[in-house]
């Protein structure tokens, strides 16, 4: 959505994102999400008139400002923030903000949903809000959504869910950009968090910052920097618990032929079909007291 919130800040309101980390699944209708977030900036732009800083967050922290701000302890929360510049409020304001039809705007100025609204999305989510101003401090609204908890995620294969944890990754390494965004995409509908990169280097870089998240290594056999067994037994450092599905265009005996995979290597023809690569990454993932497989490690010397 940052282009979205880009062009309705407009030119005077400087945004800034902190999204570096991958905060984990919640349960909640996209489109009234993506509303309740431009509503939130909206509110945030109108309060810089002269033009000031709009800071957007996701992530998971939870404080003791947040217990006296009336939010329940969490079992996890996926916290999404909206901070400005802008003027602040008084303290009767912020008791009233969240009220219906209860606006600060002059008639025939009103944006967007509401607050009252805002807040009614968020607890239908089972979620909570909160607001932390003050007159010529900003204002800083912090919106709780309860973090699905791996029991509620990891189901039997045949449902289609992922079975792994939130905070795992698995790492993409594909060349071709239309086959990476495809393969990209249809995991992420799935469930899985995918860190897609089309190189070698490039994926060398996230496994340093991903570390131990990544359980699952996809990459292509033949790229154009270093070949997927190579980057492989590179990233067996860093990840050594990691598996690894190799993916090529090669049938599996002519990859076998030339030397470029061991036999025993888990591998996946292209083209393939949306369902085959998601039934493959389960059994990849699955332990073997489950799928009667060997679980392939970067680390392994016969990968």
């Amino acid at each position: 959505m940052k282009d979205a919130i880009q062009r309705a800040a407009g030119e005077q309101v400087s945004v800034t994102f902190d999204l570096k980390y991958r905060s984990g699944l919640i349960q909640a209708d996209p489109t009234q999400v993506e509303q309740v977030l431009l509503d939130l900036v909206a509110n945030a732009c109108e309060a810089t008139p002269g033009g000031g800083m709009v800071s957007i967050r996701v992530q998971n922290e939870f404080s003791s400002a947040d217990v006296k701000n009336g939010i329940p302890e969490p079992n996890g929360y996926v916290v999404l923030e909206v901070s400005d510049t802008g003027a602040g409020m008084q303290p009767d304001v912020q008791l009233q903000i969240f009220e219906p039809h209860f606006t600060t705007k002059e008639n025939g100025k009103q944006t967007g949903l509401g607050l009252a609204a805002v807040r009614a999305i968020v607890e239908q989510s089972g979620g909570h809000i909160s607001v932390t101003s003050a007159p010529g401090k900003g204002s800083t609204f912090r919106v709780f959504f309860p973090l699905l908890q791996a029991a509620e995620i990891d189901h039997d294969p045949e449902t289609g869910a992922a079975p792994m944890h939130w905070s795992d990754a698995i790492l993409l390494v594909e060349d071709s950009e239309p086959v990476r965004t495809l393969i990209q995409k249809g995991l992420t509908q799935k469930g899985y968090d995918v860190i897609s990169e089309p190189d070698g280097s490039h994926a060398l870089a996230r496994a340093k910052e991903y570390g131990e998240r990544i359980k699952l290594i996809i990459t292509d056999v033949e790229m154009p920097d270093m070949n997927g067994r190579e980057l492989a037994r590179r990233l067996s450092s860093i990840v050594p618990n990691a598996n690894v599905l190799y993916i090529s265009g090669y049938a599996d005996d002519a990859i076998l032929h030339h030397g470029m995979l061991e036999s025993n290597a888990v591998f996946l023809q292209k083209p393939f079909k949306q369902d085959e690569l998601e039934r493959k990454v389960r059994e990849v993932l699955s332990p073997p007291s489950k799928k009667g497989l060997r679980r392939f490690r970067a680390g392994d010397p016969t990968t």
